[in-house]
């Protein structure tokens, strides 16, 4: 009995997880569109945001095959580490960008 409970509370908290950190890996993107727009003068923002886009839908397209041939080589350990890393290196430089705006 106290076992199931606590499965399923284990089960809906993995899933309860799962949904947050999708949309708070998918709902950025709208707030970091305006937030370029706002970042570029007027005469460059057609083209640099262009530019902008165009990388992180190539790192977008390229991540999940860098990511198989990290398991398929290297094993689960060094994708996961992988995907850390970059998620660390992103935090990092959003914390920059935070720090220069509000200095700047």
């Amino acid at each position: 009995g106290a076992a199931l409970l606590l499965s399923v509370r284990g089960v809906a908290a993995v899933g309860a997880a799962v949904v947050l950190f999708g949309i708070g890996a998918h709902g950025f993107r709208p707030v970091r569109s305006a937030y370029l727009m706002s970042l570029l003068p007027d005469d460059a923002a057609g083209g640099g945001l262009g530019v902008v886009r165009t990388v992180l839908m190539t790192a977008g397209a390229i991540a999940p095959g860098v990511t198989g041939f990290l398991i398929d080589t290297r094993g689960y350990d060094a994708a996961f580490a992988a995907l850390g890393g970059s998620l660390v290196v992103a935090l990092v430089l959003l914390g920059l960008i935070a720090l220069l705006s509000r200095e700047g």
